[in-house]
């Protein structure tokens, strides 16, 4: 028989190998004291999963290390708590510049944020041009200002990201976002001609 590792589920330090096994029992012996016992089938299957051990380097050297956190793993409530923090954390990073620029949106960036998010895939913030910057942010004062005077916030507005980019797309707004990039440039092109 292969040697078989597994760990303890509730202490994943708690690693026993399996030396033999029949149709009722499971004999074990414990690796940090060589103790060996028979236990019932059933007991162990509930205690014990299989452990996967995969290598990686610490200060030149390779070594093994288990990997208790498999897709079927249950958490328990400090794994739960970290993995939350985490993925709280990973949302604060992909939307706090944009709340910047957008405070009053705050709600809804994060809501669209999350609806799009899956946790360990990285997100990429889609860059826009200079014209269609402008126009977002055009088309965003407008449906806010509609919304305000209906007295509706932007975050109780289930159409507000269609809406946003069907006024972004206008020609009107389409042309006044263009009309304010070129200004800004020949702004910049007049205050950088120096003699």
């Amino acid at each position: 028989m292969s040697k078989e590792v597994y760990y303890a589920v509730n202490n994943i330090t708690e690693t026993v190998t399996v030396v033999d096994r029949n149709s009722l029992d499971v004999k074990i012996c414990h690796e940090d004291n060589g103790e060996e016992r028979w236990i019932p089938r059933t007991f162990f299957e509930q205690i014990f999963k299989k452990v996967s051990k995969v290598k990686f380097t610490v200060a030149g050297q390779t070594l093994l290390v288990p990997e208790p956190y498999t897709e079927d793993h249950s958490l328990n409530e400090a794994e739960a708590s970290i993995l939350n923090q985490t993925y709280r954390e990973n949302i604060r990073n992909g939307v706090a510049a944009k709340i910047k620029e957008n405070p009053d949106d705050a709600q809804v960036i994060v809501d669209e944020y999350v609806a799009g998010y899956t946790f360990g895939i990285r997100q990429t913030r889609v860059t826009l041009n200079p014209v269609d910057a402008e126009a977002k942010k055009i088309a965003i004062a407008k449906v806010k200002e509609a919304l305000q005077k209906k007295g509706i916030k932007p975050s109780d507005y289930e159409q507000y990201d269609e809406k946003v980019a069907s006024v972004m797309a206008m020609p009107e707004v389409q042309e006044v976002a263009r009309n304010i990039v070129e200004a800004r440039q020949n702004l910049v092109s007049d205050l950088l001609d120096i003699d």
